[in-house]
């Protein structure tokens, strides 16, 4: 019995780093799409604005059945109210942009800092993986403005940012196995 519980609790950490890995492989197609179309840029992070909030419901709801937690529909409705309340403010950034008060380059890179401080709140509730993935939509939405070169070094970043977890959690694991 112990050994499926293993293997479950195996496969359900393999989905979260696949969903933490492909929202910044998500985020890096955000930034290529900037840079080569700034435009219809602002429309592609509106559709992350949805789809990040579902790995994030997913990963809680993952994390809610390791730790043992039965009610999960209040889990759900705390994440669920956390993003709808940035798809509101999304929306006003939107109607920002449709006045004429905000260039749809100006609404990318102030919807990419709503999307980094939502994903580093939520982080606050699933782990330090997630805050890590806002505070690099962060650096992103610093970079694009201020380097003619922003998709090089967002490579750059996505890479080091990815070495870096999978150092920290080698070292996790070596330390698991020595205890």
């Amino acid at each position: 019995m112990s050994e499926i519980n293993i293997t479950t609790n195996q496969a359900f950490a393999r989905l979260e780093e696949a969903a933490l890995a492909l929202l910044l492989i998500l985020a890096l197609i955000g930034v290529s799409i900037t840079h080569f179309s700034p435009q219809n840029s602002f429309h592609y992070w509106l559709a992350l604005a949805v789809f990040f909030p579902l790995c994030a419901i997913f990963i809680g709801w993952r994390q809610g059945v390791l730790s043992g937690q039965t009610d999960f529909k209040k889990t759900a409705l705390l994440q669920s109210t956390h993003w709808l309340m940035l798809l509101v403010t999304l929306g006003a950034v939107f109607v920002l942009v449709k006045t004429g008060h905000l260039s749809p380059e100006q609404a990318c890179v102030n919807v990419l800092l709503l999307m980094a401080l939502a994903t580093m709140l939520e982080g606050l509730r699933l782990g330090w993986r997630f805050s890590l993935i806002g505070f690099y939509l962060a650096i992103l939405a610093i970079i694009i403005p201020y380097s003619p070169n922003f998709l090089w070094i967002s490579i750059l970043n996505t890479i080091i940012l990815i070495v870096v977890v999978f150092i920290v959690e080698v070292l996790k694991n070596k330390q698991r196995v020595q205890l």
